[in-house]
């Protein structure tokens, strides 16, 4: 568990100066004691022991009661905040607020609540508090900021102050941080979080968790460019996936292939799937859809069988399974990815709706307004309907943009444009354009 985010103490901690013998400590140095009482006492063994086992919550409220609530300063509001951040933003947001309430001006905090109201899509209560962070002497030189303060311009449809903001971001020279910066309001991945409440699901019997934590484990987001194998995690739910199935011998079988997948090379894993009757003559559909996903990828990845040779075999019942299970998000980017595989744009038309007005996905909202505009049917009521729910998707926008009428309504779509492009610098479209040219096209005439 990360104790205190970097990129909202870079101002701070950087520019510590060590307190005299006779100055009072200052907001600084005050978080750094803080933050390490709280490291210390997360490294205590009830609170790893917490961390170990999926419990994040636990281990969360233990660094809670380090300092009661009515002795809790603002440093401490601050630091559990920032802890918070991530694993539970509602929790990090109130903790947020008190620390405010006792120490209303401080620029990091000032900056935490920017960010706060940023990542929650609130950008004119965003812009007060990077306006008022900005007015300090820490603020006025943090690049980063200007360049979250950037994205709510263009939001809002303030053009000019956006292009003055983005001018002391100064992207040029502080690019790749300022990139890297904008996952902390972008990205809704919260590892620990789904851990958890996969352990709780496997704990209540559910017998697709067990595999999840498998592949979750083997694929632990760090931030959007890498990924990483959680071994501790892997080896714990290992533990608690057999001990939880041992009394149910075809899931267990199946959570057993699962973690071949996870621990294996793609080749041997194959060779289990064929073991085990999944592959070959007559190959039976895994009960489990992540199995069947982990299949999949290893099957394509070794040359062994093509999307069409899978769908041949399993595409009926893994069909019928999902429209049985209509929020398995597992299934639904299985069949998606083999209809697309095999331009199957019938089903996958039925697979895209499914997976923006069901399970409120973005990635398949604009695959299904890309759908519609390969038909003659009228898509326009659709593609503004999808920018509505999903303004951040820089591929509804980019239509959105080629669908607007010349005038006000065409410059403020190449705003929404530029400011979708803040939220997909890890996998922008096109591949070759950066922030940098997205702020310089909206200054460009049609």
């Amino acid at each position: 568990m990360t104790l205190i985010r970097s990129a909202s103490l870079v101002v701070l901690l950087a520019a510590t100066v060590p307190a005299t013998a006779l100055a009072a400590p200052s907001f600084e140095e005050q978080v750094g004691a803080a933050s390490a009482r709280y490291a210390e006492r997360a490294r205590q063994p009830d609170a790893t022991k917490a961390v170990l086992e999926g419990h994040i919550s636990q281990s969360s409220q233990m660094l809670m009661q380090v300092v009661p609530d009515e002795r809790k300063t603002a440093v401490d509001w601050f630091v559990l905040a920032n802890m918070l951040y991530r694993a539970d933003p509602v929790a990090s947001e109130a903790a947020m607020k008190k620390a405010e309430a006792l120490r209303p001006d401080e620029p990091g905090i000032l900056l935490e609540r920017a960010m706060e109201e940023h990542r929650a899509h609130r950008c004119e209560q965003a812009i007060r508090y990077y306006d008022r962070f900005h007015a300090t002497s820490d603020g006025a030189r943090h690049a980063t900021s200007w360049a979250y303060a950037t994205h709510c311009h263009l939001v809002l449809g303030q053009r000019d102050k956006a292009l003055a903001a983005w001018q002391k971001a100064d992207f040029r020279h502080r690019h790749v941080g300022i990139e890297e910066a904008m996952y902390e309001i972008f990205s809704t991945a919260n590892p620990d979080r789904e851990r958890e409440a996969l352990v709780v699901a496997a704990g209540r019997h559910d017998r697709a968790a067990p595999c999840e934590l498998m592949e979750l484990d083997t694929h632990w987001e760090t931030n959007w460019w890498n990924s990483t194998t959680r071994k501790d995690y892997l080896e714990q739910d290992t533990l608690t996936g057999r001990e939880l199935l041992k009394d149910d011998a075809p899931a267990a079988a199946e959570f057993e292939l699962c973690h071949d997948a996870a621990t294996l090379p793609a080749s041997q894993f194959v060779s289990t799937l064929k073991s085990a009757g999944l592959w070959g003559e007559h190959p039976r559909t895994p009960q489990s859809s992540r199995l069947a996903y982990m299949a999949v990828r290893a099957l394509e990845s070794t040359g062994t069988a093509t999307p069409k040779d899978v769908l041949a075999a399993w595409g009926d019942p893994l069909a019928q399974h999902l429209a049985a299970a209509p929020t398995d998000r597992t299934a639904l980017d299985l069949l998606a990815h083999l209809y697309v595989s095999v331009d199957d744009q019938a089903r996958l038309r039925d697979i895209d709706r499914q997976g923006w007005k069901t399970l409120h996905l973005g990635n398949y909202a604009a695959s299904y307004i890309i759908g519609r505009m390969r038909t003659d049917e009228p898509y326009e009521a659709d593609l503004q309907a999808a920018f509505a729910d999903f303004p951040d998707n820089d591929l509804i926008a980019m239509y959105r943009l080629r669908a607007a009428k010349a005038g006000a309504e065409r410059e403020r779509a190449k705003l929404d444009v530029a400011a979708a492009a803040f939220a997909n610098v890890a996998n922008p479209h096109p591949a070759e354009m950066r922030l940098s040219d997205y702020m310089g096209f909206i200054t460009q005439p049609d």
